[in-house]
């Protein structure tokens, strides 16, 4: 084996510069097979439908899904398919020398913590607009209420089998985020609702492939810190209530479908707006 999966699991959360540490890693041992190419004269799609050039490719995954889950290495393919043991068919990279060890735990470090790309954005020209702030600020972090680490333990065991990750901004803070990935289901309102414990902690929500009915804002509880929401991909009956979530600066909608369609003026304290087709303010 290069790495067992399970030796790594223990690495302490830890801040890693994605765009100085992680991208290099990539660039040299990735991104030949993970963006589009000229071969023999023909243009060439990346293996698997996946690009590795940008933040926004990153995100989105390819045929088989999403590469990355943020705070879960071993289920992120980025990360597992490259710790397989050398002689493995299925170890990435294809050809060429496998990562080591060293790469491996930055990868894995990077993932725990987030998988933050920091001011890195690559190139793709499908990505939608990329507002200049669209993370939370980290300032002020005494203004948002600490969540009861008791709380956050009993939650990461009730949700072990939830489409849903809760988790800090980073190391130490107050403040969380929370993802769901839905893969084109139809979200249960009650999912939701979960969120009400963390509600006032909340800045980040981002929500991704899933059909939205209009009855599922009326279980999401206020979230009155929530500064940035990403709703991708999405199939939704209404918009967002823009009074559940008064602090809002930055709302992504690229790739989603809303009737009626979204009035950005409608949040007032909206900075940065992508709409569904990806042009921003």
């Amino acid at each position: 084996m290069n790495v067992p999966l399970m030796a790594l699991v223990a690495l302490p959360l830890m801040g890693v510069d994605f765009q100085k540490e992680v991208w290099p890693i990539l660039e040299r041992s990735c991104v030949e097979c993970h963006e589009p190419h000229v071969k023999k004269g023909r243009p060439r799609k990346p293996k698997g439908g996946l690009r590795l050039d940008s933040a926004f490719a990153l995100s989105l995954g390819g045929d088989n899904g999403p590469a990355v889950v943020p705070g879960r290495p071993l289920e992120s393919p980025l990360y597992t398919l490259s710790a397989l043991d050398p002689d493995d068919d299925d170890i990435m990279p294809s050809k060429g020398t496998p990562l080591t060890k060293g790469e491996l735990k930055l990868i894995h470090a990077w993932i725990s913590s987030g998988a933050d790309f920091g001011p890195w954005r690559g190139e793709d020209p499908r990505a939608p607009h990329w507002p200049s702030a669209q993370s939370p600020s980290t300032k002020d972090e005494t203004n948002t209420p600490p969540v009861d680490p008791q709380l956050m333990k009993a939650w990461k065991k009730a949700a072990k089998d939830l489409p849903l990750i809760v988790q800090p901004l980073h190391q130490g803070s107050a403040k969380l985020e929370v993802q769901l990935r839905g893969e084109g289901k139809a979200l249960d309102p009650a999912l939701l609702e979960k969120l009400k414990p963390f509600a006032s902690a909340i800045v980040r929500l981002e929500i991704q492939e899933w059909l939205v009915p209009a009855s599922a804002w009326s279980e999401l509880p206020p979230l009155p810190h929530l500064e940035v929401l990403h709703l991708q991909g999405c199939e939704l009956e209404t918009p967002p209530d823009a009074r559940a979530c008064p602090k809002l600066r930055t709302l992504n909608l690229f790739g989603s479908s809303t009737t009626p369609p979204v009035d950005a003026s409608a949040y007032p304290n909206l900075r940065d707006f992508t709409p569904p087709e990806g042009k921003g303010l």
